[in-house]
């Protein structure tokens, strides 16, 4: 089966997840946030086959999330590490995780718990906030359109801002 690129989708989230969005590599990015570096360590871990394991790894280097290096001169052997694209993954991987933990196991029932390396002080749940601090709740958000975006696009967005201003005009 082939998987349609959103690569040229003129949407962040299509475009984040045609370079994230297959099981297997969220998986490889959640191990390599926990300090997995060797293709044998993500193996073992994963329970994947070779050529699934090398196809995600592959494209994770591609598209700079991850960087490949020899773990010495001369030698056949490499580590995978993040690259700040890939760190910049982590607050979104622990959002996934926490909804993970929430939803998905009994309470108190989690296989894994996340914390800070030198204090063990864990993790508080990722919040949505204003650039200001300001925590702020899904119902509050509004999506718009930029100038960069495509007419269709700014066309589906005034649309839904008309629809919201009309639900709230009835319900006044």
């Amino acid at each position: 089966m082939t998987r349609t690129s959103l690569s040229r989708y003129p949407c962040p989230v299509a475009r984040a997840v045609d370079v994230i969005g297959d099981p297997w590599s969220l998986l490889v990015l959640r191990d390599a946030i926990a300090g997995v570096r060797r293709f044998s360590d993500f193996k073992t871990r994963l329970g994947v086959s070779a050529k699934i394991l090398t196809d995600r790894l592959t494209t994770l280097v591609e598209q700079g999330v991850l960087v490949r290096q020899a773990t010495s001169p001369g030698k056949q052997r490499f580590e995978y590490e993040l690259t700040e694209k890939g760190r910049e993954l982590a607050p979104a991987l622990i959002a996934l995780m926490q909804w993970g933990e929430r939803w998905t196991f009994e309470p108190g029932r989690s296989p894994v718990r996340l914390s800070v390396r030198e204090t063990g002080e864990a993790l508080a749940p990722v919040r949505l906030e204003t650039a200001s601090g300001r925590e702020v709740e899904v119902s509050d958000l509004e999506m718009s359109a930029t100038d960069a975006a495509p007419e269709i696009t700014r066309q589906s967005y005034a649309a839904l801002k008309a629809r919201a201003n009309r639900n709230k005009d009835a319900q006044s």
